[in-house]
């Protein structure tokens, strides 16, 4: 029995509306100003629009699945952003609600451990050996499951 499951973020379109309006800012920057000044302030608008359509890109979603000896999560589709957390390695899961604190991304959690979050709401709290891993997810007891069948956890 494997596990796949891939939840949607929203954060992402927001970089990407964001990026786009500093590249046609950008664009526009640089065919109106003609000081040096205006092409480096082009440049700029330019350069960070396109960092942040590189972010959205990498954040569009968290995939969740069996990688053999090993839980996988990534986000998507540009897989900047991956971590494999062996199940030998695992000491419990339980379904959560994430709150506001938690925020989105991958930073440290509220009373430690890691959190990886694209959208917020429900995820899975993984017990490791040495810490503790929060993983968004709308599957949140679907994956519990699976983790305490494959990784043979109490529940």
């Amino acid at each position: 029995m494997g596990y796949d499951h891939t939840q949607r973020g929203v954060l992402h379109r927001w970089f990407t509306v964001l990026s786009g309006a500093l590249v046609i800012g950008g664009a526009v920057a640089g065919s109106t100003l003609k000081s040096d000044d205006g092409r480096a302030i082009a440049l700029i608008l330019v350069a960070v629009g396109l960092f942040l359509g590189l972010l959205g890109a990498a954040i569009a979603w968290l995939r969740v699945h069996d990688d053999g000896d090993a839980l996988r999560i990534a986000f998507g589709p540009l897989a900047l952003f991956r971590r494999r957390v062996p199940y030998a390695a695992m000491r419990g899961a339980k379904a959560i609600a994430l709150g506001w604190s938690h925020g989105i991304g991958i930073h440290l959690a509220p009373g430690g451990g890691w959190t990886w979050n694209v959208r917020g709401g429900a995820a899975v709290e993984i017990t490791l050996e040495r810490g503790r891993l929060l993983v968004s997810s709308d599957d949140p007891n679907g994956l519990v499951a699976f983790l305490r069948q494959r990784a043979k956890l109490a529940g």
